[in-house]
């Protein structure tokens, strides 16, 4: 089992489903359940699948209604977002973030990837 602090719910011990890697602390994960959770603090549910999310860190470079770029070690990198992506209210050109991500990502130049959650590491 793990505890990870969730948007909606707060605190939730996940019953972890077989996986060749277990999660670390610190480390980023989707959790898939089936809907169900117990009515006990912190709530509980039985994980069916648990994805450890790859990151990505980099500075804003341009923003747009439903992505933006930055670059980062590795170069240029799109992020696109949507309604359902964690992101702080203001994202700005030189704000330098972290991108937690499936680990898919697009063989376009510049690549591109879903950011599923965006962390503000600094302002400029």
């Amino acid at each position: 089992t793990i505890l990870v602090d969730s948007l909606g719910f707060g605190p939730v011990v996940v019953r972890l489903p077989e996986m060749d890697i277990l999660p670390e602390a610190g480390d980023f994960v989707l959790v898939y359940y089936t809907g169900v959770m117990t009515m006990s603090i912190p709530g509980q549910v039985n994980g069916t699948k648990v994805m450890i999310l790859e990151m990505e860190e980099g500075v804003i470079t341009e923003t747009g209604e439903d992505h933006f770029l930055m670059e980062g070690m590795n170069g240029s990198v799109r992020v696109n977002i949507d309604s359902t992506s964690r992101i702080p209210d203001q994202l700005a050109t030189g704000n330098a973030v972290k991108v937690y991500y499936s680990g898919m990502k697009t063989r376009s130049i510049p690549p591109q990837i879903f950011g599923l959650a965006v962390i503000k590491v600094s302002e400029d």
